[in-house]
């Protein structure tokens, strides 16, 4: 690869589709030229790697990719809800740290934020357990804004959202009656069905509480 393809990939309308690490590769590579004027076999065989993943096919791919991306919102939202699953479970560190480290760096003036390669983003929300957390998510809510409902016994002693609900073990009686603040209040947590989070304002209480979606009941009024 020539220099002159490399300052094309690093500042033409190809630098969009650059995958991280690639970019941080060319930049590398056209510093360490810059001041030694000559590269190892290594870095040569890399570099003709780099150039074949952005042949005039490939790169056409990637720019498809990045504007799919930053014009789906559902595709932004998967990839945004599935980070912070990781983050709190410890998975994928390295693009939960990637991500972080963009937003440090750019901040503000990356209107869409990071934009994952595709097959970053296809391991990231489409294996098996993503699948189930971003069903639980986009499902049709059970409950609404407004209703009333009722704790079920499983959310008796729940320690699940402990830090969230100010530091507060909640411990209802089954028979208490709460009014729906908020749908999908805080980001689902768990790949299974009944995973929606609510926030709930119990009857009698000044204090809300996030909850499950599983362990709330509609309430039926008793008819005389």
């Amino acid at each position: 690869m020539k220099i002159e393809r490399m300052r094309e990939l690093l500042s033409g309308v190809e630098h969009n589709a650059l995958e991280p690490w690639d970019r941080g590769f060319l930049e590398s590579v056209l510093h360490h030229t810059n001041s030694h004027g000559t590269l190892s076999d290594r870095q040569l065989e890399v570099l003709s790697q780099v150039e074949k993943r952005y042949n005039t096919s490939a790169l056409e791919e990637k720019l498809r990719w990045r504007g799919f991306f930053m014009t789906n919102e559902k595709v932004r939202e998967s990839f945004s809800l599935m980070l912070s699953y990781y983050k709190k479970e410890g998975y994928y560190t390295a693009v939960v740290q990637r991500v972080a480290e963009h937003a440090t760096k750019f901040g503000s003036a990356a209107p869409y934020g990071y934009i994952p390669p595709e097959k970053e983003y296809r391991s990231v929300c489409e294996n098996k357990y993503a699948e189930k957390i971003l069903e639980a998510h986009f499902s049709k809510p059970v409950f609404q804004q407004g209703d009333i409902v009722q704790f079920r016994r499983t959310a008796k002693s729940l320690k699940e959202f402990y830090i969230e609900n100010n530091n507060c073990y909640f411990n209802p009686a089954t028979d208490t009656l709460a009014v729906v603040l908020e749908v999908n209040a805080l980001p689902v947590r768990h790949a299974k069905k009944g995973s929606k989070v609510y926030k709930v304002l119990p009857f009698g209480s000044a204090r809300q509480y996030y909850i499950l979606e599983a362990n709330i009941k509609k309430h039926r009024s008793i008819r005389k």
